[in-house]
């Protein structure tokens, strides 16, 4: 089971503090504190799981900077945020 801090490990208390607030405003108050009961649930290993496929994406993005959007190859990269093997939905 993972801590709060651990869950939020890569941001500053600053930007915690402004990421709750933004999902708060946008998904509800309810909403949220479900996804963090959710994220503190989960196993460690899950969680570092989760971290790698965050970074694929990141990786897969940042490779497409500078294509046009309908470019054939922006689609078809297996780790956008829009491919069918989303974790989150």
């Amino acid at each position: 089971m993972l801590t709060g801090e651990e869950s939020y490990r890569e941001f500053r208390r600053n930007e915690i503090a402004r990421t709750r607030a933004e999902a708060r405003s946008h998904d509800g108050e309810a909403e949220v504190e479900e996804s963090e009961r959710r994220v503190r649930a989960m196993p460690k290993d899950e969680w570092a799981a989760v971290g790698r496929e965050g970074e694929a994406v990141n990786t897969d993005l940042a490779a497409l900077m500078g294509h046009d959007p309908t470019d054939s190859a922006v689609g078809d990269t297996p780790n956008t945020p829009s491919s069918s093997n989303r974790r989150c939905g």
